[in-house]
C-alpha cells in the first residue's frame, strides 16, 4: 500500500462551504451523489471572466519583473499610483520565506515576515499562499481588509504566480456579501472532525475511509458537518481548507 503515497484533503462543509461559495448544502447529502450530479456543486463566486482577469493581470506583472528586473518590479508594485494597481486590484510580492517584498499600502510592512500572519478567523495566510505559489500557481480564500473601503473587511479571491524560486506575487478580487468570521470554537471542532477522520484513513486505509466518508448515515456526517476527499490531480473522491499528507497508506 505505500506505493499509493495518496494525499487526501479533508474539509468542513455545510456552514462553511455556505459562507464561502454561498451555497448551502441539502442535509445529509453522501459525497458520491455531489460527485455524480454536477447541478449539485456550487457555481463559484467570482465568475469564469474575473478569474480569467486575476490570472491575466498576475502573468502581466510576471512578465514586468522578468522584462524589468525585480527592483524595478518591486518599486513599480509598491506604488500605488503605478499601472499595477487599478482600483482595489493590485499587485503584491512576497518571497518564499514570507517576507513582504512589495505591497502599494502596507509600505511600513515592506521587509517584514509575515508568515504568522492571521486572518480574522485565525487562518495562516501568507502560510496558505506560500504553499499555493510553490505548485507553480492557483487560487486561494482570505479575509482581507479593502483599502478602498476604510475598517471593512471583506473575502477575497486570491490568485498566485510563482515567479522564481525566491519570488512569488499575488493579487484578489473582493468579492459581494458579509466576509465570513469563525470562532475559535467552530475552528476547533472543525480541527478535531478532521483529525478523526485522518486517523480513521491511517488506520483502516484509503479504500475503507472512502467508503465511510461516502456513507450518508455513518460516523462521518455529524449534523451540518461531513468529510470529503480530493487527490491533487483534481479527480473527487469524496474544499481544501485543512490537508495532510497520507503516505503511510
Amino acid at each position: 500500500m505505500k506505493s499509493i503515497a495518496s494525499l487526501l484533503c479533508f474539509a468542513l462543509a455545510g456552514c462553511l462551504l455556505g459562507c464561502l461559495l454561498g451555497w448551502a448544502p441539502p442535509s445529509m447529502v453522501a459525497a458520491a451523489d455531489l460527485a455524480s450530479d454536477q447541478s449539485a456543486i456550487a457555481t463559484p463566486v467570482a465568475n469564469d471572466s474575473a478569474r480569467a482577469m486575476l490570472i491575466s493581470f498576475l502573468q502581466e506583472a510576471r512578465n514586468y519583473t522578468l522584462n524589468r528586473g525585480k527592483d524595478e518590479a518591486m518599486a513599480a508594485f509598491s506604488d500605488p499610483k503605478r499601472e499595477f494597481v487599478r482600483g482595489d486590484l493590485y499587485v503584491f510580492a512576497y518571497d518564499f520565506n514570507g517576507t513582504l517584498l512589495a505591497n502599494p499600502y502596507l509600505h511600513s510592512l515592506i521587509g517584514r515576515n509575515n508568515l504568522d500572519l492571521v486572518d480574522p478567523s485565525g487562518v495562516h495566510t501568507i502560510r496558505n499562499l506560500i504553499e499555493v505559489a510553490k505548485r507553480g500557481n492557483g487560487f486561494a480564500y482570505n479575509v482581507y481588509p479593502n483599502p478602498n473601503k476604510p475598517n471593512q473587511t471583506e473575502l477575497k479571491l486570491l490568485y498566485v504566480l510563482k515567479v522564481d524560486d525566491g519570488l512569488w506575487i499575488g493579487a484578489g478580487i473582493y468579492l459581494p456579501g458579509q466576509a465570513p468570521l469563525f470562532s475559535f470554537e467552530d475552528q476547533r471542532r472543525l480541527k478535531v472532525f478532521v483529525d478523526e477522520a485522518r486517523d480513521y484513513a491511517l488506520k483502516n486505509g484509503k479504500a475503507k475511509a472512502l467508503a465511510a466518508f461516502n456513507d450518508p448515515e455513518g460516523e462521518f456526517v455529524v449534523g451540518d458537518l461531513y468529510v470529503f476527499a480530493y487527490d491533487f490531480s483534481s479527480v473527487l473522491e469524496l474544499l481544501n481548507i485543512f490537508h495532510f499528507k497520507i503516505d503511510q497508506l
